[in-house]
């Protein structure tokens, strides 16, 4: 069974408790509608393509209870990405999404079978 867990306050639930609580943690965060998302619009001008760079908190732990609730990842309608960056914290969620971005700007990585790699920036 998932477990949820609040961002404001980290109280995890499971889908029944969610569901009698009617997706609102006793802090008054409203799960899925509360939840931190940044999107950020990017051009990768050497591909010529338009795309968008997503960074939210996901609210269930897709990484085996490792605890990575935050994910970054690369959309666009013109190619499709399967770069998926997880994260721990908020910050470091923003923190990739800001490199991300900045390196599609200045042409700093490179495509291989769909997958970004992105280089380091100073």
């Amino acid at each position: 069974m998932e477990l949820y867990r609040c961002e404001k306050c980290q109280t995890t639930y499971d889908e029944i408790e969610l569901e009698d609580l009617n997706n609102s943690c006793g802090c008054g965060y409203t799960f899925q509608q509360d939840k931190w998302t940044q999107e950020t619009p990017a051009r990768l001008k050497s591909l010529s393509i338009e795309a968008r760079v997503t960074s939210e908190y996901l609210e269930v732990d897709w990484s085996d209870g490792e605890g990575y609730y935050y994910m970054t990842s690369i959309f666009s309608e013109d190619m499709e990405f399967t770069n998926i960056w997880r994260h721990k914290t908020r910050e470091d969620a923003m923190n990739c999404h800001r490199k991300v971005v900045n390196a599609l700007y200045f042409g700093k990585f490179t495509v291989h079978d769909y997958e970004i790699t992105v280089s380091e920036l100073p």
